[in-house]
């Protein structure tokens, strides 16, 4: 397991937001994100992990999220479009892939501009 890159700043709506990527196996998403859960993490955070083959996605809204309006499920969706692919799940949590690899960085980069 190796870290692409890691991104903790507070972003324009003030909250403190993750957005972490790895090179893995898929199942190491599930642990991160539960992870997030455990730690009682308040912001939103977008977890990746490339497994070679897809993206594998998954958002997270803590409490100060989705106060401010942010929703796990609308999130992912629309990141995963991005790159080819689907996903969805609830306010808090939510999971999906995409099959783009090359449109990383551009999911990064519009998860900080919606945090």
């Amino acid at each position: 397991m190796q870290p692409i890159q890691k991104s903790s700043a507070p972003q324009a709506r003030d909250l403190k937001c993750q957005i972490v990527s790895f090179e893995s196996d898929a199942s190491l998403l599930q642990e991160l994100q539960n992870g997030l859960k455990k730690k009682q993490f308040a912001g939103p955070a977008l977890l990746i992990v490339d497994d070679g083959e897809k993206l594998h996605l998954a958002t997270h809204c803590g409490p100060d999220a989705l106060t401010k309006g942010l929703k796990a499920g609308d999130l992912l969706r629309d990141l995963a479009a991005l790159a080819g692919g689907k996903g969805g799940g609830k306010p808090d949590q939510a999971r999906g892939a995409a099959p783009d690899r090359n449109k990383l960085e551009e999911i990064k980069a519009a998860a900080a501009a919606q945090f």
